[in-house]
């Protein structure tokens, strides 16, 4: 998985807590990157801040 604090439209810098509901244990490495990776883009979107 690419080191998501090199993204351009990333979260600044700082710590986060992310919350993993059972249902990830399923999920593979790439699956798992790419729903964090969603979930940073909506956290940075502009609708929602």
């Amino acid at each position: 998985m690419t080191d998501l604090s090199d993204r351009v439209d990333g979260p600044m810098g700082g710590d986060f807590l992310i919350r993993v509901l059972p249902a990830a244990a399923s999920c593979d490495h790439a699956a798992l990157g790419r729903h964090l990776a969603a979930a940073i883009g909506e956290f940075c979107s502009e609708e929602i801040r």
